[in-house]
């Protein structure tokens, strides 16, 4: 029986790992897909450990604590991999940027919970002969249909992108 706990304990803690790499290295794309599969593969490996060593557990943290953990331990965890996602744009964008030319090409705006609205602007631009889309924040309402903005790529990975420069289409003060 503590054979077969060792060989659920690896493969679990390989699941979390993956995971963990899944969400650092995808989720920054647009599809909740890419964040929500790692971190359910985390939590759900995450329960299985616990119940798998639940007589262990019991034995050697006190009830309080064991309450007390496993939310501090699921948003530490969340935390920490947010936090490698950002140093890992940071890192493509070091490593890897380049400078390309992109348009505004649609604004919208959507409302959420309890009718507040959130506007987003959508940027075109090309890189090695492929068009890349991304939806970009426009809640002062800086970007406008047409604008030209300047962005900072990655060549390994061109939907990791930060804009840099941003020139208006009509020089029209508002």
């Amino acid at each position: 029986m503590f054979k077969q706990k060792q060989i659920y304990t690896i493969l679990l803690i390989g699941v979390m790992l993956v995971s963990g790499y899944g969400f650092v290295v995808y989720s920054y794309r647009y599809n909740i897909g890419y964040k929500f599969i790692p971190c359910a593969g985390m939590l759900i490996s995450f329960f299985l450990l616990t119940f798998i060593w639940k007589g262990l557990i019991k034995k050697m943290i006190p009830e309080f604590f064991r309450r007390v953990s496993i939310p501090i331990i699921i948003i530490s965890v969340y935390s920490l991999l947010s936090s490698l996602q950002e140093r890992y744009m940071q890192y493509q964008l070091k490593q890897y940027g380049i400078i390309v030319k992109g348009m505004v090409v649609d604004s919208y705006f959507s409302t959420g919970y309890r009718g507040k609205t959130y506007y987003y602007a959508e940027i075109a631009y090309r890189y090695n002969k492929l068009n890349y889309k991304q939806t970009v924040g426009n809640y002062y309402h800086t970007y406008k249909y047409h604008d030209s903005v300047e962005i900072l790529c990655s060549s390994n990975d061109p939907e990791i992108f930060e804009i840099i420069d941003h020139k208006p289409a009509l020089n029209i003060k508002y």
